[in-house]
């Protein structure tokens, strides 16, 4: 078999850049599914996400579960983190199989604290001055020594699930699920249900101010007993959504988080209540936590939020891990497309978001793609068709409802000249020229294969698929396949007639001629996946799987890492000065452009000051990996492989070279196993200066 060799200039791709990519402050998402306050820290419990720890009233978040997630043991303990409470300095959590653990050191490590319990599916942990309480799929259990040991305290709650827990008066009060309210006058050794006058038995919630106790329902509101349970009353005055998912104090005002309606305030022990919503960007609030006069408030999909002045107003501090999977600029406007957690909108180049959902039910919060045809956003859904606004997001409006059924799973959107195109991964394409007011379907000739993108031109329209590229000259008509079978298509852009496409696996490919012929790019990135490309001139900027962003300022030839290196890159778009970056689960980051381009400005004008050899990449390889050096003087230059034996097996290059960085490619023909290439380079006007190094690699087939 005939060796491949090829030998180009360099641009190596080797810096880091991390610390220049600023994290932005949303869009904020995620689900806490409990809050603790310890000391000067916030903790929440985010289900399989773990635990996030903010040492700075919520500015940045950090994972703070070790030893939670402990995979080295027989069973994998902690599969989601359900509970969070605090007492004093010590830390409990309850997960879902996984048990109880505790921290006596701010979140750092955790240990298991289950000796005692029978089911390790922990639902509910409440701290009650020096009792610890914890709700599993056995019943209610009672620690007095800091989880060190449990015991059984559920006669008289045979089959019923404990959702929250309050004392007052020297009793202890549970609410359960569908089962009312519960008391014991033992410390919870027995317990009898006090339920006469709650119209709902659905209790979510549990407070108390001085005798009085409040009952939140999921259905009817709140309910109040003024006789330690004996007689209830509802207190819903004012509450126009009754699914009151918690329940919180600060002195006599008494709050309520609700599915859909927000918070409510009530001042007079529930006689009235009023919305207390401003700065919320969802009205899903499913727990609310006090600290002294600071009021959280945890949300579905929208983040936590605070208040340090009862209810008035409300900041978003977290979290900053959304899954963001299209952006995109109109005026002075930035857009963010998120899964799951809807649409965002910042007009301070993302140093502040702002939540841009209203009217939206659920179902239309799975963004995949976002576009813009003058004041027009068109947002492609999962599962629920397109949408778009005319007023910056303020509001929004079903494209046509009738495509929603036929579309289950993102869809990618396009724009050429007056038409917008709307794709799904089940193949199906459809235009419409009336700015979304109806669609028709153009895919008859379009070969059955799940679409990952769409890109146009001037005169062209492009489907990336699983089967590689397919292109329209006619509106969508007809479709002609391009090339690249059996590629699978992750993202593609059109600029002029160059054509760029990203694949799973495959890296990079590029036409220069309306997509006739196609180059692949990059060739030691071939292992490489990318998910989105954006074409800003001559610098093309790459969004992977695990390696950040790349930067190409020659089509593909040579590319550099601009950073965010481990992440992957779900989106990107250029506003102003900067490049935006969306990523997958560590939401949306930033970087102004010019650091980037001047990086490879500087590159390429710059001699290297000393010879060098660097590893190939990648390493192990199969079959083709890169080998790079550095000449500081012209040099005659010498480049080999061996194998183990030091029989040379492959010249890459043999001859006179300029100053500069240098790279040479391999595509191996022999066996797997350990080979060695060697760089010998002499100064070509000092034959006495002269480098030798020898690197090792391995070929795995």
């Amino acid at each position: 078999m005939k060796k491949t060799v090829a030998l180009t200039a360099l641009i190596f791709c080797a810096f880091r850049a991390d610390a220049q990519w600023r994290q932005l402050n949303g869009p904020c998402g995620g689900t806490p599914t409990s809050v603790a306050v310890s000391g000067s820290s916030i903790f929440a419990a985010m289900g399989d996400g773990g635990i996030l720890r903010s040492t700075d009233n919520g500015l940045s978040w950090a994972a703070a579960d070790s030893g939670i997630w402990d995979l080295g043991s027989i069973s994998t303990r902690g599969t989601s983190v359900r509970s969070i409470v605090a007492n004093g300095s010590h830390l409990f959590a309850g997960t879902y199989g996984g048990g109880a653990f505790l921290s006596v050191d701010n979140g750092e490590r955790w240990t298991a604290v289950d000796s005692g319990l029978t089911n390790l599916f922990v639902r509910y942990l409440q701290v009650d001055g020096s009792r610890l309480f914890a709700q599993t799929f056995d019943g209610l259990y009672l620690s007095t020594d800091n989880g060190t040991s449990w015991s059984s305290v559920d006669s008289g709650l045979a089959h019923v699930t404990v959702s929250s827990l309050a004392s007052g008066g020297g009793d202890i009060f549970v609410g359960a699920e569908n089962a009312g309210v519960y008391r014991s006058t033992n410390s919870g050794v027995t317990w009898s249900a006090c339920n006469s006058g709650l119209a709902d038995t659905n209790i979510t919630s549990l407070a108390v101010i001085g005798s009085n106790i409040f009952a939140g329902s999921y259905g009817d509101g709140v309910f109040l007993s003024t006789d330690t349970g004996a007689s209830w009353t509802s207190v819903s005055e004012g509450i126009s959504k009754g699914y009151v998912r918690s329940l919180c104090v600060i002195g006599s005002s008494l709050f309520a988080g609700t599915d859909s309606g927000g918070i409510y305030l009530s001042t007079n022990n529930g006689g009235s209540w009023n919305p207390v919503n401003n700065g919320l960007t969802t009205i899903n609030v499913w727990n609310l936590l006090s600290s002294g006069t600071n009021l959280y408030a945890g949300t579905y999909g929208g983040g936590l939020f605070l208040s340090t002045n009862r209810g008035g107003d409300w900041s978003a501090i977290g979290f900053a891990r959304t899954d963001v999977r299209s952006c995109v600029t109109i005026g002075s406007n930035l857009f963010a497309g998120t899964w799951g957690n809807g649409i965002f909108r910042s007009n301070d180049e993302g140093a502040t978001w702002t939540a841009v959902n209203h009217g939206l039910s659920p179902r239309y919060l799975y963004v995949q793609s976002l576009i813009t045809k003058g004041p027009v956003i068109f947002a492609g859904t999962s599962g629920s068709g397109v949408i778009l606004s005319t007023n910056d997001g303020a509001s929004w409006i079903v494209s046509d409802s009738s495509l929603s059924s036929v579309y289950a799973g993102g869809t990618f959107l396009a724009l050429q000249g007056n038409d917008v195109y709307a794709a799904i991964p089940t193949g199906k394409i459809f235009r419409s020229a009336d700015n979304g007011t109806s669609w028709s379907e153009v895919d008859s000739s379009l070969p059955p294969a799940s679409i990952n993108g769409l890109a146009a031109n001037a005169t062209s329209l492009f489907a990336g698929t699983g089967n590689g590229v397919y292109y329209s000259t006619n509106s969508g008509i007809a479709w002609t396949f391009s090339g690249l079978s059996g590629a699978q298509i992750g993202s593609i852009a059109a600029q002029g007639s160059d054509l760029f496409v990203g694949t799973y696996g495959q890296g990079l490919f590029v036409s220069s001629n309306n997509g006739k012929n196609w180059t692949q790019r990059g060739p030691a990135l071939l292992p490489m996946s990318i998910m989105t490309l954006c074409v800003t001139g001559a610098p093309v900027f790459m969004g992977t799987w695990l390696n950040g962003v790349l930067l190409s300022a020659d089509s593909g030839r040579d590319m550099i890492s601009t950073g965010l290196s481990g992440m992957t890159v779900l989106s990107l778009c250029v506003k102003d000065s900067y490049l935006f970056a969306g990523t997958f689960s560590d939401g949306a980051w930033r970087r102004p452009i010019s650091e980037m381009v001047t990086h490879i400005d500087k590159m390429e004008a710059a001699t290297p000051s000393a010879y060098s050899l660097l590893q190939n990449y990648p390493d192990p390889f199969n079959p083709t990996t890169t080998i790079a050096y550095s000449l500081p003087v012209s040099s005659h230059v010498r480049l080999q492989v061996f194998n183990i034996l030091g029989q040379r097996v492959a010249t890459l290059f043999e001859g006179d070279q300029l100053s500069g960085y240098q790279k040479a490619i391999w595509t191996a023909d022999v066996a797997s196993g350990l080979y060695f290439y060697r760089l010998e380079a002499a100064s070509a006007s000092d034959p006495y200066k002269r480098y030798v190094e020898t690197r090792k690699m391995l070929l795995l087939r």
